[in-house]
């Protein structure tokens, strides 16, 4: 499932452009090579579960379809317990990389039917853009959700991952422009 809005895509990219060569040897990546760019989460599951445990008001037709559904199959849930809310979000995380590696499984099946060949596909980085995490801040443990964001940690912080260790989380920029 793409999503139940319209921000969510896949794109076929072309590299057409390498400023750090070491870097992107590092991580896989060569000019002209084709990448296939998937932003997309949870989907309608992760509006259902947001649904239960935050208020706000029903705007669009998605969130009307939510709100039927709780009608639906969970006409009395009232859930104030930390513990279910943290458990359901990070299911509803969980959702969101299966759903990524299903489309990325169909992706791969395509371009083996396309080519009429075996194609090698690989994974160059997965991460979600709306979850919540417990992190550290002015020495305090403190949950944050980050919604339409991600933290894209340095090196340091990458130690036990053999190729983010020397480079860092990846940040992907794609002006999507033509020059």
């Amino acid at each position: 499932l793409l999503g139940a809005t319209n921000s969510h895509f896949i794109y076929l990219m072309r590299v057409s452009e390498i400023l750090d060569e070491n870097l992107a040897s590092t991580l896989g990546i060569r000019n002209n090579q084709y990448l296939f760019f998937i932003h997309t989460g949870s989907s309608i599951v992760g509006r259902y579960t947001a649904s239960l445990y935050t208020s706000r008001k029903i705007k669009s037709f998605s969130q009307k379809l939510i709100l039927l559904f709780i009608k639906l199959f969970s006409p009395s849930i009232q859930i104030n317990d930390k513990n279910k809310i943290d458990t359901a979000f990070r299911a509803t995380g969980n959702y969101g990389f299966a759903n990524r590696t299903l489309i990325t499984c169909e992706i791969h099946k395509a371009l083996e039917k396309i080519f009429a060949r075996s194609v090698s596909t690989k994974l160059l980085y997965d991460a979600p853009h709306v979850y919540f995490d417990e992190e550290t801040h002015f020495n305090q443990k403190v949950i944050i959700h980050r919604n339409g964001a991600n933290r894209a940690y340095g090196p340091s912080k990458m130690t036990p991952h053999a190729i983010f260790s020397q480079t860092g989380e990846p940040v992907l920029i794609a002006p999507f422009a033509n020059k």
